[in-house]
């Protein structure tokens, strides 16, 4: 995978690299000289430290190491990229609160619900009632 994105990148020569998941942020980390956007979306150091939390040992002690190998993760991908990006004002929370010192902008994901009303269904507006 790596060698392919590299000649995708050799072809395309972005301006921009916009990452979406620190799972794939491996892919983007060898091109240091084009700004880079982390979207993290949530930390998923966290969903480790859940299952820590709920876990019993040994399965406590595993996730508690992922916890902490992934979260070093976060840090090193939050500090050589250009910028982070998260979903929710919880998530800008903990970001802040674990990764200290780092731009990150809240950019929220979702739908305008007024915007996008649904009209009345077409086959409700056309229907006529003929009682039985």
């Amino acid at each position: 995978m790596h060698a392919a994105i590299r000649e995708k990148f050799d072809e395309l020569r972005p301006d921009l690299i916009i990452v979406y998941s620190c799972n794939v942020a491996q892919f983007a980390e060898h091109f240091p000289r084009v700004p880079r956007i982390m979207q993290f979306g949530d930390l998923d150091s966290l969903k480790w430290r859940q299952y820590a939390e709920r876990s019993r040992i040994p399965l406590k002690w595993i996730y508690r190491l992922e916890e902490k190998r992934f979260l070093a993760y976060e840090r090193y991908i939050a500090r050589s990229f250009s910028h982070a990006l998260v979903h929710t004002a919880i998530e800008r929370r903990d970001f802040e609160r674990l990764i200290p010192g780092v731009p990150v902008t809240l950019v929220g994901n979702g739908v305008d619900l007024d915007y996008f009303r649904p009209q009345a269904r077409r086959s409700d507006r056309h229907r006529s009632y003929s009682p039985g």
